[in-house]
């Protein structure tokens, strides 16, 4: 395996470019699997040391403090107003998964991690439910992937 392309693959495409080289150089669907649930895993305990550290040192100014206020509240007002993301709010450990999952720019398991330590989820329920959304991710992207790498390789 040419292990040297899995971080810039992961840099530029994130969980999905980690896939695509996988299969393209060959792996197995299982170890595919496995070397981008153990990247995604890796990033959790940094994310969250990084997380923990500036929450407790950071102080912020009061004209942050009122900025976060009234961006919170936008986003509160605009929660409100559609019933995906409503029904998502509510459902706290889902909107973590369903971050987790998908295969977009600023989506993933850094975006997931600062969503469960938003939410107060202890250290092993987010570091699960994260897991379980790039899972569910990994798993619809190699189905996504699966058939074209295979007929390029043409086997």
């Amino acid at each position: 395996m040419k292990f040297g392309l899995l971080i810039p693959a992961y840099l530029a495409l994130g969980r999905t470019g980690v896939i695509a080289v996988c299969l393209l150089v060959g792996q197995g669907l299982l170890a595919t699997l496995v070397i981008t649930l153990l990247i995604d895993l890796a990033q959790i305990p940094v994310i969250g040391l990084l997380l923990e550290t500036s929450h407790k040192t950071l102080r912020l100014n009061q004209y942050l403090l009122t900025r976060l206020a009234r961006l919170r509240d936008k986003w509160s007002r605009r929660l409100e107003q559609s019933k995906f993301w409503s029904a998502l709010a509510r459902n706290r450990g889902l909107a973590v998964m369903t971050v987790s999952s998908l295969p977009l720019r600023g989506c993933g398991v850094i975006s997931a991690t600062i969503l469960s330590f938003s939410l107060g989820f202890s250290r092993v329920h987010g570091t699960v439910l994260v897991m379980s959304g790039s899972l569910i991710g990994a798993l619809v992207t190699l189905a996504v992937l699966k058939e074209p790498m295979r007929m390029l390789h043409g086997f």
